[in-house]
């Protein structure tokens, strides 16, 4: 007998509160009536989904497998309504792209002026999240299609590769090195590395660290969580960044130059979930190969080998 999609929204709550009481408020029903429906549930499954305790209840084995289960069906039925929504006010289905931080300026409106071509009435919804926001919302469907950083891991996902950049500095147009073709990470060993935070890319981080320490450099790092206050401390003389070509491009005051002792590319790739049907997605899908190419990537950056880490 399939499970009601209203049972399976009372076990979530109760799941997450860990409460039949806190649940019940939640829901605005009554603990007995929630109490008797989470019983219902578990004579239809036929094992019990909780361990029920004097002060709260903890999920079985049997309660973890199903509410991975069960959330993606609520997604899908809250994707759904909303779709119906949207049908109701006349809106056609739009496409919801994830932009990291750092993308090359030319790329968005690339990609969305291909869209337009194809699907000219195309609602697209853009937000800026970093590499392991994108794989969540991917994950839960709330994003269609993500820009990621790679590599990834997740056999969810198919993928295509738009960039291929060189890791290199950004520094102060007024620095000592400034007028230098290419530099070495040796002689960059008393800056000050402004870095984003480590929680955004943690392969990249440590790949630069590590890379750091190979070379017996003690570096030191201030995090910074937005480009506008990298890009200010830079162009301030007050750190330098490794970063690809267009993070701080057109930045006053900061040039870029490639690092000849290392050899580290960062790759974006387009990411979405292998079992969305979404026509729109379909749409961008299409057209990728052709839309994502700026003229800044280099042939050679395209085609060098090294193991790419994960960016923002």
């Amino acid at each position: 007998m399939p499970i009601e999609l209203r049972l399976l929204q009372y076990f979530a709550v109760v799941a997450e509160e860990r409460h039949v009481g806190h649940a019940a408020a939640r829901l605005f029903i009554s603990q007995p009536a929630l109490s008797q429906q989470i019983r219902a549930l578990e004579e239809q499954v036929g094992v019990p989904l909780f361990v029920r305790h004097p002060r709260g209840m903890e999920l079985t084995e049997a309660g973890e497998a199903l509410l991975l289960e069960a959330r993606q069906v609520l997604a899908s039925s809250d994707r759904l309504e909303a779709a119906v929504e949207e049908l109701g006010r006349g809106h056609t289905e739009s496409l919801r792209l994830g932009l990291p931080p750092g993308l090359p300026p030319g790329l968005l409106p690339e990609l969305l002026a291909a869209l337009r071509d194809t699907e000219p009435a195309a609602r697209v919804e853009v937000r800026e999240l970093t590499t392991p926001e994108q794989l969540a919302a991917l994950d839960d469907g709330t994003l269609d299609l993500g820009l990621v950083r790679e590599p990834v891991e997740d056999r969810q996902l198919s993928r295509r590769t738009l960039l291929v950049e060189p890791l290199g500095v950004s520094l102060p147009a007024a620095h000592r090195l400034a007028e230098r073709s290419e530099l070495t990470l040796r002689e960059l060993a008393e800056e000050l590395f402004v870095c984003f935070p480590r929680a955004w890319a943690p392969s990249l981080h440590d790949v630069l660290v590590t890379e750091l320490r190979e070379q017996g450099i003690q570096a030191r790092f201030q995090d910074s969580a937005h480009l506008s206050t990298t890009e200010g401390m830079v162009a301030a003389g007050l750190g330098i960044t490794l970063s690809a070509p267009p993070w701080l491009d057109g930045a006053s005051g900061i040039v870029w130059r490639p690092l000849s002792d290392v050899q580290i590319e960062i790759r974006t790739a387009a990411a979405w979930r292998t079992s969305n049907r979404s026509p729109l997605l379909k749409a961008m899908v299409d057209i990728l190969p052709t839309a994502a190419a700026p003229a800044n990537v280099s042939e050679s950056c395209r085609s060098s080998s090294s193991t790419p880490p994960t960016a923002p």
